[in-house]
């Protein structure tokens, strides 16, 4: 599908076709990121920090838990 870029105010902007809106449950005022990836503009939804962060989480990237002896005093652990 294409759109023309628009001047809004004093910045440019595009306008997204509410089929699109629809099929991607997209509201008004809802937030979105804009990155570049290999020259194309990519848009997404903003997702909850949590979720975004846990969706990281990967084999190479996960941590063990670490000993840290036995307690010296009157820790609770």
């Amino acid at each position: 599908m294409q759109v023309t870029i628009k001047k809004w105010g004093n910045s440019l902007g595009i306008r997204i076709p509410k089929n699109i809106l629809n099929s991607l449950h997209l509201k008004e005022n809802q937030n979105l990121n804009i990155d570049i990836q290999n020259g194309n503009i990519l848009i997404k939804p903003v997702t909850k920090e949590l979720e975004n962060l846990l969706a990281q989480i990967e084999p190479k990237n996960l941590h063990h838990e670490i000993s840290f002896g036995s307690t010296k005093g009157e820790e609770i652990w």
